[in-house]
């Protein structure tokens, strides 16, 4: 049996209160992952921080304690900030299609500059339908990087 999203909904706004923040939290159940929405009127980029970064650890920390706090399964969820990992995530697609066609144009693999795991993981599934390119992640973090090449039929 899985957690309501009630509970998440009730554990995460009761995180922001001890942390020092207001805001209003929704849940979109309809999605899978579960979306938790907050909009908070001040502050938000402390929570969010630079890159993310922030905001992938409250993520983390949420599931933490929902998870120490219930004995059901909580299943996977995804935290956002005033839009802001939603419209991140725009940008990374966009940027991807953006290099995709670069390469293709170009007949030569074209590497993006390094990013995160969970970025490199959306440039690659947001590329996987094309036959035209293959994608790959090469180097070592902090600067490991998609490569994207053109594959010639």
């Amino acid at each position: 049996m899985s957690l309501p999203p009630e509970a998440i909904k009730v554990s995460v706004k009761k995180l922001l209160e001890v942390m020092g923040f207001t805001g209003e939290v929704t849940i979109d159940a309809s999605a899978t992952p579960l979306h938790v929405h907050v909009s908070t009127p001040t502050d938000s980029h402390r929570l969010i921080g630079k890159e993310g970064q922030n905001l992938r650890a409250l993520q983390h920390v949420a599931r933490a304690i929902i998870r120490q706090q219930s004995d059901e399964e909580i299943g996977a969820f995804t935290l956002d900030i005033n839009g802001y990992r939603s419209h991140h995530e725009q940008i990374i697609r966009a940027l991807a299609e953006k290099v995709a066609q670069q390469a293709t144009r170009s007949g030569q693999a074209v590497a993006m500059e390094p990013m995160s795991a969970a970025d490199r993981r959306l440039v690659h599934t947001s590329l996987a339908t094309r036959t035209d390119i293959r994608t790959e992640s090469l180097g070592q973090e902090p600067n490991r990087r998609v490569l994207v090449r053109p594959v010639f039929i």
